[in-house]
């Protein structure tokens, strides 16, 4: 029996790779690995097959993901730098980057390369569209790298939360909508689910033969009367456009982007959209899949919905920003909040009195009396919540990178070193156990005495802080 193949995604955590990883099937692969700038914008599920493997790592720092690539068989690169940017950025991350992990895909014997690139690299006027002259660049070093390849170039991709559709949103909530140019070139929206299909159809068929795809939507329409239509969508009875001259912006930006450009609200690039058409040339795949996409009335209230975020109670989330801070000297990332927060879902915290309450409540204030509770708690109160609390979060992060690299952390002070550090932070331990206890034993004596209870509970659904 074949055995299954494995697979690597770049920049799983962006707009698409959100989207593609929910429509991967991870019964047909060995391994996924999905490479993210940041392990919290990854979001799996407690049910995730075994075989999906995050990894938190840089397209510009090659060892963070080589060492996978020697198990993986094709890879899906969806990674790039996008929005306003500085312009050597964008060839270092777009064009350096792909050169980068083609290079070391070739090392590895990695068989097949999926590229998303864009369909800004068609247009005809890319003057200072850096963005799109790193795409180009890209492309070119992945027809040459001498894998099997295809590279599929998106039109303006809408859906839930994207960056493109916020934007155009923007400006249509203005009383009169602005549109560079005469607003005539045209505009092909595609739906992001729809561009995932077409990744997934690609790597399905192992369509790897070195071709050029362009993907775009059933529609096309102009640009003005596309940005009409998302006001419209939005409330608005009947949308004025007012066309601003294209030739005397760029002109200005032109001067004034070589001066302040990291002031500006937006550059001669970013105007690529208003100044090109941005149609997909007709293929197969296109054929093959525009029966079943979506519309663009469709597109647009889909564009509209906001995206589902979690809602972490307040109190709960300073509780665990000040604990994280008193164990690491850092402030958590959404990561370490949701998984908290999760923790909290499927574990009922609740005091078993008024001075376990009040412990908890004082440790939630600062660091600083984080650490005299939790002085305190190792001698009078092992059991405290603030205890369980802080070794739940110890576990969370000593999981989570960046995190767990400062409980893994190989290198060490020396003997020396070890015994001046181990003896500063005896001193400090004791100095807030004397503090805790000149503070808080007189309290748990009287709580004890008067038999004061609470019938508060620490769950999140009544969480009070």
């Amino acid at each position: 029996m074949k055995p299954l193949p494995s697979l690597l995604v770049t920049g799983a955590g962006g707009f698409v790779g959100k989207h593609l990883l929910a429509k991967l099937d991870p019964a047909k692969y060995q391994t996924i690995y999905y490479l993210t700038h940041k392990r919290e914008n990854v979001r799996l599920l407690e049910s995730t097959p075994g075989n999906i493997n995050v990894i938190e790592g840089d397209l510009l720092d090659a060892p963070t993901y080589e060492t996978c690539l020697e198990q993986v068989d094709t890879v899906i690169h969806l990674a790039a730098l996008t929005g306003k940017a500085n312009p050597k950025d964008y060839f270092k991350v777009n064009a350096y980057g792909t050169m980068l992990l083609l290079d070391r895909c070739k090392q590895a014997g990695v068989k097949n390369f999926l590229f998303v690139s864009s369909i800004a690299v068609s247009f005809k006027n890319k003057y200072r569209y850096f963005y799109a002259q790193s795409k180009e660049e890209a492309e070119n070093y992945v027809k040459t790298s001498g894998l099997n390849y295809t590279i599929l170039r998106p039109t303006m991709i809408m859906g839930k939360g994207s960056p493109v559709f916020a934007g155009l949103a923007m400006l249509t909530g203005l009383p009169v909508i602005p549109v560079f140019g005469k607003g005539n070139v045209r505009v092909q929206p595609v739906h992001v689910e729809d561009v995932v299909k077409a990744l997934a159809q690609v790597e399905e068929d192992a369509r790897y033969h070195g071709e050029v795809l362009e993907i775009g939507g059933p529609e096309t329409i102009p640009i003005k009367d596309f940005m009409k239509k998302i006001a419209i969508a939005r409330g608005k009875k009947n949308p004025k456009a007012f066309p601003l001259p294209m030739g005397i912006i760029v002109f200005f930006l032109s001067i004034l982007e070589r001066v302040v450009y990291g002031l500006l609200p937006f550059t001669i690039g970013q105007l690529g959209s208003f100044r090109n058409d941005s149609i997909a040339e007709s293929n197969s795949l296109f054929k093959r899949l525009s029966p079943f996409m979506k519309g663009l009335d469709e597109m647009i209230a889909n564009s509209l919905e906001k995206e589902e975020v979690v809602e972490i109670p307040k109190p709960l989330m300073k509780e665990c920003q000040v604990f994280c801070r008193y164990l690491l000297k850092q402030k958590p990332d959404n990561y370490v909040l949701e998984k908290y927060y999760q923790c909290h879902q499927r574990i009922t915290f609740a005091p078993v009195d008024f001075h376990d309450a009040l412990l908890l409540k004082i440790a939630s204030v600062h660091p600083f009396f984080t650490r005299m509770a939790d002085a305190y708690s190792r001698f009078f109160r092992s059991n405290s919540l603030v205890r369980k609390k802080l070794a739940y979060l110890f576990a969370i992060l000593e999981v989570s990178p960046p995190y767990f690299r400062y409980f893994d952390s190989a290198d060490g002070p020396g003997k020396l070193g070890f015994l001046i550090k181990a003896g500063i932070k005896g001193a400090g331990l004791a100095f807030h156990l004397f503090l805790s206890a000149l503070f808080l034993l007189p309290l748990q004596l009287i709580s004890r005495l008067t038999g004061k209870k609470t019938g508060k509970t620490e769950a999140v659904e009544g969480h009070n802080g």
